[in-house]
């Protein structure tokens, strides 16, 4: 019995730890759609700081700009709409569950962990700004595209 007791103290702050960490995630996430929420729309470009953008993006893909048109799509997919903030794995248990539609294109990252906006009035997944969170906690990627003719990817803003 002690053996049994010894091993749970030692595995229960593991699980919490896990937890923890991905609410931390969950938060930064939060704190980016509260941050374009409450930046005025002319000035959502101050809010790459909160991205971690190491690659230069092609001018073919819109270069630099395509930042602001997507948090600019991010503050319009948002406002005045009631959302959640869910892990890929949380979206996919909820369309399993029947809670939410099923949808295609959503995707996972091996390179953090994937969060999506839930549309709470309508269930809808906004698929197209997932936001990657990696291991120290900063956002690497806030969309998809394409990946060829017709294969859709999450576009990273950081090689790591």
């Amino acid at each position: 019995m002690k053996k049994i007791l010894i091993v749970l103290l030692l595995l229960c702050p593991l699980l919490v730890f896990s937890q923890n960490e991905v609410e931390q995630k969950r938060w930064i996430v939060q704190n980016y759609a509260e941050s374009i929420l409450n930046t005025e729309t002319k000035q959502l470009n101050s809010l790459r700081s909160l991205l971690k953008i190491t690659k230069r993006i092609p001018e073919e893909e819109g270069g630099d700009g395509v930042i602001e048109t997507i948090l600019l799509f991010v503050k319009e997919s948002l406002h005045n709409k009631p959302y959640r903030i869910l892990t890929y794995n949380e979206v996919i248990k909820e369309i399993n569950d029947g809670k939410l539609r099923r949808i295609d294109n959503i995707l996972n990252s091996d390179k953090g962990e994937t969060f999506y906006f839930i549309n709470t009035n309508s269930d809808k997944v906004l698929v197209k700004i997932p936001v990657v969170v990696n291991d120290n906690y900063e956002i690497i990627a806030i969309s998809i595209g394409f990946c060829g003719v017709r294969d859709f990817c999450i576009k990273y803003l950081s090689d790591n």
